[in-house]
Order: C-alpha cells, then structure tokens, then sequence
C-alpha cells in the first residue's frame, strides 16, 4: 500500500469556500498537484484522531486555522504531542500558519499576537543564505510574493529552528527544525480568488490593523511561489521514501 500524504486540518478556510467543499486541504492538494488519493485528512479540531501507524505516512501538512495557538485548547494538545513523535520518526512536516505557529511552540518557541496587529494581502518575503539553499525554497527567488493572513506570530523560535525566511514586519516567516519539519508563516496553498476573499472578510471584521499601500496594490496580483513551496515539500516526501527503501 502507498504511503499517504496526512493533512492534519485544524479549522475550515473562509465559509465562500469551505460552505463549497473546497476548504484548506481541498487547496492544499490542488497546490501539490498529486491526485486526491494520495492524501489522508483528518479534522483535528472536530476531535478526529490521528494515526499510530507512522509506516504509512509519507508527510505531513497542517492547515490554517480560525483558532489561535495561544488557546492551548485539547485537541492542540493531543496534535502537538503527536507532532512531536512524527519528528521522532523523522516525517517530513509542513506547517502553514497556524501550523507554523503550532510546531514552533511544540518544540519550544514562543507565539503570541503580534505587536503590529493583523497583517492580511500579498507581501515580499526574503530568503536567508540558508533558505536559498534548502530544497525546499531553493527554487524561489531570493525576495517572492506571498500571500498572509495572520494575526499571531512566532515570537521566538524553537532553540534548534533554523531561520530560512522574513520580512521587515515578520522576522520569522519560515524556519526549519531538523531533519525535515518546516513552518511558514504565510499561505502557500491560497490564490488570488483566496487571498481577495480574507481582505474582504478582514475588513468586514474590522480585523486589519496592518495593511500598506503596497501590499493592497499587490493583493490583486496572482503569484506562483505557494504551490512551488508545496509541490517542492511533495518532492521532499518522496525523496525521503525513496531513500528509506
């Protein structure tokens, strides 16, 4: 039996979307560009249980998520512990925003809202010296697009977390905890449909605190960079399978 893809789903993306049966993984797996049965999801937030059997997991994704990592509620709990021996096993680990935030915090760093208030759009992010060699980003120029939506961040990285990626508002918008576990802070599965949809929804809210002039000018420009980072992390599982064989 082939080894499976998990999505662990920690909330549903904006109703427009999930009330249409396309939610974060829907996203996900058309940014990986593998066919649907190559991937396992299970709602975490609605107290799905996550498999023992890590033999036939090749990877894992995290979604996004309404919640906020701060509310330490049960099921993030129970997720964050099991992360925590997924690692073990040496699984390729993919966070996304809320994720991101969650294995930061699992493996020692520190979250909270950030002190400059929400941050949604379309913002340039920037390679260190090492994430322009990491398989993952490697393909990426050295300043891309991405889109965001967040309103807590990783405060304090992990101990051991290598810094890959940044911006002047977010100093840590992707790391690496070795051997294969990564969070980035910003939506590499969102388009631009996805991204219109969260600043509208935002500022319905009255949730956008940070948004520059840039940013809303770039809002309106469809990018590519997400489902490079997803289909290179797909690359990434199968290597490390092959390898293990």
């Amino acid at each position: 039996m082939k080894k499976k893809i998990l999505i662990i789903q920690t909330g549903n993306a904006y109703p427009k979307f999930y009330e249409n049966d396309f939610n974060f993984s829907d996203m996900i797996i058309k940014g990986c560009g593998r066919p649907a049965a190559s991937f396992l999801t299970i709602d975490v937030f609605e107290d799905g249980m996550l498999p023992d059997d890590f033999d036939k997991i090749s990877g894992v994704v995290i979604t996004g998520s309404k919640y906020m990592v701060t509310d330490r509620l049960p099921w993030m709990i129970r997720t964050e512990s099991w992360l925590k021996k997924a690692r073990e096993h040496q699984i390729p680990i993919l966070g996304i925003c809320f994720g991101h935030q969650l294995l930061a915090q699992a493996f020692g760093g520190v979250v909270g809202n950030h002190p400059e208030g929400t941050e949604v759009g379309t913002v340039l992010v920037d390679l260190t010296n090492r994430g322009q060699k990491d398989p993952l980003l490697e393909p990426l120029k050295a300043s891309f697009l991405g889109y965001v939506s967040h309103t807590q961040s990783v405060l304090k990285l992990p101990d051991d977390a290598e810094l890959l990626a940044k911006n002047h508002y977010e100093p840590h918008h992707c790391f690496k905890l070795p051997p294969h576990v990564y969070g980035v802070q910003f939506h590499p599965e969102f388009t631009e449909e996805v991204i219109a949809e969260g600043i509208r929804t935002a500022k319905e809210e009255g949730a956008i605190k940070y948004l520059s002039p840039e940013d809303r000018h770039r809002a309106s420009v469809g990018i590519e960079s997400g489902y490079i980072v997803l289909k290179q992390f797909v690359k990434l599982c199968e290597t490390i399978q092959q390898e293990k064989l």
